[in-house]
C-alpha cells in the first residue's frame, strides 16, 4: 500500500498539487484552497493521507495550531460523511457533496467558538473562509480528473477545461509578489492559462473563462478591478485570432507589438501629463536605486526634493498600467502559440473538443440570467448511463414506428390502385 502511494504518477502529482495550492491566499490573509483542495481529493475518492499532512504542514507555518485543529476537525467529519452515501455504483451529486462539505466544516468553527479557540469576532471572517472553500471544493473536484490522469485521459470536458485552468493559475499564486518587467509570475501565468482556454473556442465560453480567471487573479494579487476588462480583452481576442490559426497568432503579435512600440505613452509623456519633472523623476529613482540598502536601515535620508515621490505612490503604476501589462503578457503568450509545434496544438485541440457544449455545461448554466435570477445554479448530478434494457425498449419502439409507417404506405398503395382500376 505505501509502495502505491509513492509511486503511482496520479498521487504524486496530488502531493504537488497539495503543497503550492495549500499555500495561496486571498486578500487579507484568507487561506481557503488548502482544505477545498483535501475536500475534492476526498470526493474524486484519491488517497489524501500524506496531501493531509502537507496541507496541515503549510496551514501551521503560515496560519497557526488553531486553523490546523479547525481543518482536521472538517476533514474528519467530511470524511465520515461521505462515507454514508449508499449508492456506491453512481456518483454522489456535487451539490450533496458540497453541502455535506460545508456542514463539517460550520460543525468544526461552532466547535472552536465553544471551546475558546477563536475569538466570536472572527466567525463573520471564517463564515465567509468557509464559502469560498466550498465553491472552490467543487470547482478542484471537477478540475481533478484531467491534471491527475493526464497521460491517460483521451478527453477533456468543458468543465474540466475551466476548473483545471483555476487549479494551474493557483499553482503559482503564492509567487504573486515576484514581478519580472513589471509583471508578476502569477500574472504572467494566469494570462497564459486563459490564452490556452480561449484557443479556437467560442465566444461565450471564452467571455465566461475570462470572468472566472480574472476574478480569481484579482482575488489572490488584490489589483484593481480594470483588470477584469482586460481580462475579457483577452480572451475574446484569443479566441477571434486562434480561428485564423497561425496567421491569427502572427496578427496578434505584431498588434501587441506595435501597440508596445508605438501607441503606449511613454514614462516622460505620462509625467509631463501629471506635472512632474521627467529628469527629476529619473534622478529619484537612481537615488532609490544606489541606496536602497542605507535608506532601509536609517542611514540615508530621502532628500527635500524629493519629497513629492514616492515608490508606493500611483505614480510608478500609472507609469506601467494594467493595458501596458496586459499587452506584454499577450504578447508573450502569442509568441508562444506561434513557437508551439503544430502537432501539440492539433493534440490539444482534439484532447478539448471531443465533448460537444451543451445547456447542461455547469459554468454556462451558472452564468444564465434564469439561474442568476434563482440565486445559483441548480443542482449538478453525474450523467446517469443507459441501461441495457432502457436501449433495448427503445429499439423495439423505433422498430414498431417504422413497420406503423411501412402499412400506410401500402394502405396508400391499395387505394391508388383500385382507383386507378375503376
Amino acid at each position: 500500500m505505501f509502495r502505491n502511494l509513492v509511486s503511482k504518477k496520479s498521487n504524486l502529482i496530488s502531493y504537488v498539487l497539495a503543497l503550492f495550492i495549500s499555500l495561496a491566499s486571498l486578500i487579507g490573509g484568507a487561506m481557503p484552497f488548502g482544505i477545498a483542495f483535501i475536500g475534492a481529493l476526498v470526493d474524486q475518492k484519491v488517497p489524501i493521507i500524506f496531501s493531509f499532512l502537507i496541507m496541515i504542514a503549510t496551514t501551521w507555518f503560515t496560519a497557526g495550531s488553531a486553523s490546523v485543529l479547525r481543518f482536521v476537525i472538517a476533514v474528519v467529519i467530511f470524511a465520515f460523511l461521505k462515507s454514508r452515501y449508499k449508492n456506491k455504483d453512481q456518483a454522489e451529486p456535487k451539490t450533496k457533496v458540497a453541502l455535506k462539505f460545508l456542514i463539517s466544516q460550520v460543525v468544526s468553527l461552532i466547535l472552536m467558538l465553544i471551546f475558546k479557540v477563536f475569538d466570536v469576532a472572527l466567525a463573520p471572517q471564517m463564515l465567509f473562509e468557509i464559502l469560498i472553500a466550498t465553491s472552490f471544493m467543487v470547482v478542484f473536484s471537477y478540475g481533478l480528473r484531467p491534471l491527475l490522469n493526464i497521460s491517460k485521459i483521451s478527453e477533456i470536458s468543458d468543465n474540466e477545461q475551466i476548473t483545471a485552468g483555476i487549479i494551474i493559475v493557483l499553482l503559482v499564486a503564492f509567487l504573486a509578489r515576484f514581478s519580472f518587467l513589471y509583471m508578476t509570475v502569477f500574472s504572467i501565468v494566469s494570462v497564459l492559462v486563459l490564452i490556452m482556454l480561449c484557443y479556437k473556442n467560442s465566444i461565450k465560453l471564452s467571455i465566461i473563462y475570462s470572468l472566472c480567471i480574472g476574478f480569481i487573479y484579482i482575488g489572490v494579487s488584490g489589483d484593481i478591478l480594470i483588470f477584469i476588462p482586460l481580462y475579457l480583452f483577452v480572451g475574446v481576442v484569443t479566441a477571434l485570432l486562434s480561428r485564423l490559426g497561425k496567421k491569427g497568432i502572427i496578427i496578434g503579435v505584431v498588434f501587441s507589438a506595435v501597440y508596445l512600440l508605438f501607441l503606449a505613452p511613454s514614462k516622460d509623456d505620462i509625467y509631463n501629463r501629471l506635472g512632474i519633472n521627467p529628469a527629476l523623476m529619473n534622478d529619484y529613482n537612481k537615488f532609490i536605486s544606489n541606496y536602497q540598502t542605507e535608506l532601509s536601515s536609517g542611514e540615508v535620508d530621502i532628500p527635500p526634493e524629493y519629497y513629492q515621490f514616492d515608490l508606493d505612490t500611483e505614480i510608478l503604476d500609472f507609469v506601467n498600467s494594467p493595458s501596458v501589462i496586459i499587452q506584454r503578457e499577450l504578447l508573450i503568450g502569442f509568441l508562444i502559440l506561434l513557437i508551439l509545434p503544430k502537432s501539440w496544438l492539433k493534440k490539444y485541440e482534439k484532447l478539448t473538443r471531443k465533448i460537444d457544449y451543451t445547456r447542461e455545461d455547469f459554468f454556462i448554466r451558472m452564468f444564465s440570467y434564469r439561474r442568476v435570477l434563482l440565486l445559483g445554479p441548480a443542482p449538478i448530478d453525474e450523467p446517469k448511463k443507459e441501461s441495457q434494457e432502457v436501449k433495448n425498449e427503445a429499439q423495439k419502439t423505433n422498430e414498431q414506428k417504422e413497420k406503423n409507417k411501412s402499412k400506410k404506405k401500402n394502405k396508400k398503395k391499395r387505394k391508388i390502385i383500385r382507383f386507378s382500376a375503376f
